[in-house]
């Protein structure tokens, strides 16, 4: 899986933005409790689902069927996981700007970290030969962001004796 992590530059305060998110839940609990609630069922689908990928065979059709089925939902994901921060207040005009781009390319996206400024990853298309890479990397670059490309959700650090 492909994305590109974009730096909006924009500095924030971790301790600021978690001081107001917890005065948000102190005044309105039971609208924001169901918030943080939807966060965390977010994750707990998005792991679910990257556990049943884990148990097939790579290459098979059924894989790559439901691989396409996957990545469709972890866009839809990031979609309503980047609203639910905005509610809680942890978005910022930057990090809009970036997910705007990426929708008007097809991509999703969401802020990541804390919020507030910082990052955002774009999640790009499975069968792109690098055209959205460049056309997003060109479009985020132009308006003064820092973008990177990765791959996730692979097998990270080993261990070999």
């Amino acid at each position: 899986m492909r994305i590109l992590l974009v730096n909006t530059r924009v500095p924030r305060s971790t301790r600021h933005l978690v001081a107001n998110v917890t005065a948000l839940y102190h005044q309105h609990p039971s609208i924001v409790r169901p918030l943080f609630d939807s966060i965390s069922n977010i994750t707990k689908k998005f792991q679910g689902d990257i556990e049943n990928l884990r148990k097939m065979d790579i290459g098979t059709d059924e894989y790559e069927a439901s691989y396409r089925v996957f990545y469709e939902s972890t866009g839809l994901l990031m979609d309503m996981n980047h609203h639910i921060l905005n509610a809680i207040g942890v978005g910022h005009p930057a990090l809009t700007q970036v997910v705007g781009i990426a929708a008007g390319a097809d991509c999703h996206a969401k802020l990541t970290g804390a919020g507030g400024g910082g990052c955002a990853i774009i999640l790009l298309p499975i069968d792109d030969s690098h055209a959205k890479e460049e056309e997003l990397g060109h479009l985020l670059r132009a308006d003064g962001f820092d973008v990177f490309v990765s791959d996730i959700a692979g097998s990270g650090v080993q261990w070999h004796e």
